[in-house]
């Protein structure tokens, strides 16, 4: 029960795309526009300032603490959520001065980066995942890691040409092992591409350098759309995925929410938890027909259901 308020700042850069609380101090924030560039408030939302109008790119996709070192931030640009008319973007910044001032660190080649992490006790592990070119075919895709600080990138997961990574979870305690989704996304002159047979969940025990596909009770065929990735930090073998598909709902065909899939041992085997139907009070069309635009999904880190 309660009230929203408005706490700004007021942007006519389209949708938010990412918000990061500071670890240890929850009323200085960062949010990324999806074409409006970054924002702190360093008083909980009274005040706001730009910080990153002065960079190439203001298309932000994510913005990422280092757990170790709150003063040293990751910043990736170019509109994971954006539709056919996509804001690319030029890699990767780095703020060591809470966010007053960035410097570029990579991975411009991407064009669009989805979600960065640092690992939870070494700084100089970062990860950082690209969906990539919007609307051509490359290598520039996939899931990439720094082992010094974002300095160098070597790319540690890759499909084609025509898949990139939407969304990855590292385990907090054993941050060797990471989950992946990867998506089909290409948008051409003649069509647009957001499903396909590659949108699959990867595993890794190793940091990275092998990965095997989690099969055992999630949709396998040609179908798959965005896949979402959420881990309960508190009990990191609860894991959630949510699975988008194009398929008529009620009377409507779009790109639907097609099933939340929960695992209780660590991406191993899955069950569909049956939570979209009528009486659930989460219906098919909750995403209005373009589930490809969704990226985020969240579980409380306390409550795994």
């Amino acid at each position: 029960p309660g009230k929203w308020s408005v706490e700004g700042p007021g942007n006519l850069g389209g949708r938010v795309n990412t918000i990061a609380v500071h670890p240890e101090n929850e009323d200085i924030l960062f949010i990324g526009f999806s074409h409006g560039g970054a924002y702190r408030t360093l008083d909980g939302g009274k005040n706001w300032a730009p910080v990153f109008d002065q960079e190439a790119s203001l298309y932000v996709s994510d913005i990422a603490f280092d757990p170790s070192d709150p003063n040293t931030m990751y910043l990736g640009t170019g509109d994971h959520s954006g539709g056919f008319y996509c804001g690319q973007g030029a890699g990767i910044y780095k703020s060591t001065n809470l966010g007053q001032s960035w410097s570029h660190t990579g991975l411009k080649e991407t064009r669009v980066i989805s979600e960065i992490a640092v690992h939870p006790f070494k700084s100089s592990v970062a990860y950082a995942s690209a969906i990539g070119y919007s609307y051509g075919k490359d290598e520039h895709r996939g899931l990439y890691r720094s082992d010094d600080a974002g300095k160098t990138w070597t790319k540690v997961f890759y499909l084609n040409d025509s898949t990139g990574v939407t969304d990855f979870e590292i385990h907090p305690t054993h941050p060797d092992t990471l989950l992946i989704a990867s998506w089909n996304k290409l948008g051409l002159n003649h069509r647009s591409i957001v499903n396909g047979p590659d949108g699959q969940i990867f595993k890794s025990t190793d940091g990275g350098k092998q990965w095997k596909k989690l099969t055992q009770g999630l949709p396998s065929d040609s179908l798959n759309g965005r896949i979402a990735l959420a881990m309960v930090h508190s009990q990191p073998n609860v894991i959630y995925a949510r699975y988008v598909r194009y398929f008529t709902c009620g009377r409507s065909a779009g790109h639907h929410l097609y099933a939340i899939y929960r695992s209780n041992d660590g991406g191993e085997t899955w069950t569909d938890i049956k939570a979209v139907g009528e009486n659930t009070g989460l219906n098919c069309n909750c995403m209005g027909g373009f589930g490809w635009y969704f990226h985020h999904m969240a579980v409380n880190p306390n409550d795994p259901n």
